[in-house]
């Protein structure tokens, strides 16, 4: 419990070293009152046992907005890790991981290391955001649930994703909101996401 003294009151009429002394008397008070005070600490085995919590991103490596026009072809590459985009407008079809893939608006589709990806067509012009980021824990989604639809806080996230995006580099807040509003995508997507082929029968999708 706090004690609180009016010192002024206290100390009228006392000598210098009565007053030093009644100052050493309140700090030893206050030390003890520190060190004796309820709390709860880590056992031995509790501080032996723990293990840092990871997070699931290492880096982003980059978050962009792309426009394609009607009847935009391709034949590329994604990126070496994690890539993620929704689209914002129009439809396609492309072709990756030798299947055909349909994508709306309001679709997200997920590409990983390297996969070769052909652009088919489209019969108006298409806007995505687009996010690659590398991630040990963050495991590949199943190929037959590459493209599902976004939800409202999924969507949302994007939006500050990009908004965050245009921050100086090198700012704390461009770190903090980046990571921020890119984690709430992926807890998003925890829950959309189930393994259902036998290839990833086992595999536990993110943490």
């Amino acid at each position: 419990k706090s004690v609180f003294i009016n010192s002024s009151h206290l100390f009228r009429n006392l000598s210098h070293n009565k007053i030093a002394a009644i100052r050493i008397n309140l700090y030893n008070i206050s030390i003890m009152n520190i060190e004796t005070r309820e709390h709860d600490p880590l056992t031995d085995n509790e501080i032996r046992d723990y293990k840092p919590i990871k997070s699931p991103i290492e880096s982003i490596s980059g978050i962009w907005r792309f426009v394609r026009p009607a009847g935009y072809r391709i034949h590329t590459h994604s990126l070496p890790d994690h890539l993620l985009q929704l689209v914002l407008k129009g439809s396609y079809v492309i072709r990756a991981n030798e299947r055909e893939y349909t994508v709306n608006a309001g679709d997200l589709i997920y590409f990983y290391a390297y996969e070769d990806i052909q652009w088919l067509r489209n019969q108006q012009e298409v806007s995505f955001y687009s996010v690659g980021f590398r991630s040990v824990i963050f495991k590949p989604i199943p190929f037959e649930q590459r493209v599902f639809p976004s939800t409202d806080p999924i969507r949302k996230a994007f939006d500050r994703l990009y908004k965050a995006s245009s921050l100086p580099r090198e700012s704390t807040e461009f770190s903090l909101h980046t990571h921020t509003a890119l984690l709430e995508i992926l807890s998003e997507i925890q829950a959309l996401v189930k393994p259902s082929s036998k290839e990833y029968a086992n595999l536990q999708i993110w943490w």
